[in-house]
């Protein structure tokens, strides 16, 4: 009698449960869908994303935080690769910004850091190092600008460096950046990164 009792009460709570499953389930999925449009993350022409989308008019932001940040972009290029239909997306994303970091204005602030460390204790040390941040509208990856100026900002922030070069040896390491894409150009960045790095000494230097 008692296990026919526990047999039937166990019945009864699943049945009940159902129902309530069930519309949680559905709940889940509406909420989800209303997410959707605003979790959503839209790339540009260069498979890059803009820090934030706070106008809807193609008008530039008055904030700067329509500009590409290298680290939040990283974040993107890991949630791409969990699709097999975006890892193209996140393989382009990944080689733009090695573009980036492979442009003559880096390519002259890596130069001159490793040449001459005691820049980053200068003044404009945060400008002088190697950049973090550009204006997404530029062909050539150009600084934000204020009233026609580059903006002061504190680029000293070797996290940023650190994941884009880890990720970057990962993936050549993985096959899914391959020797077409190392270009020479792309070649002799990735070498000055450990130059950089031990110059300005990332183990003690201060970061943003």
């Amino acid at each position: 009698m008692i296990l026919f009792v526990a047999a039937f009460s166990g019945c009864a709570t699943s049945h009940h449960r159902a129902p309530v499953a069930s519309a949680a389930g559905e709940n889940l999925e509406k909420i989800r869908q209303t997410l959707a449009p605003s979790l959503e993350i839209q790339l540009d022409a260069r498979g890059l994303a803009q820090a934030a989308n706070r106008t809807t008019d193609g008008s530039e932001d008055p904030t700067h935080y329509d500009a590409v940040w290298v680290r939040d972009n990283l974040w993107v290029y890991l949630g791409l690769k969990t699709k097999p239909e975006d890892r193209a997306s996140a393989k382009r994303l990944l080689l733009t910004l090695a573009d980036y970091f492979s442009s003559k204005e880096q390519t002259h602030r890596f130069k001159n850091i490793i040449a001459n460390p005691k820049i980053l204790h200068a003044p404009d040390g945060a400008m002088q190092v190697v950049h973090i941040r550009f204006d997404r509208r530029s062909p050539k990856f150009a600084d934000v600008t204020e009233d026609g100026k580059p903006q002061i900002w504190n680029h000293k922030q070797n996290d940023a460096l650190g994941l884009f070069l880890d990720l970057f040896c990962r993936s050549v390491m993985e096959g899914e950046i391959t020797a077409a894409d190392l270009t020479p150009a792309r070649v002799a960045m990735i070498r000055r990164f450990p130059l950089y790095f031990e110059a300005v000494r990332f183990d003690s230097m201060q970061d943003a």
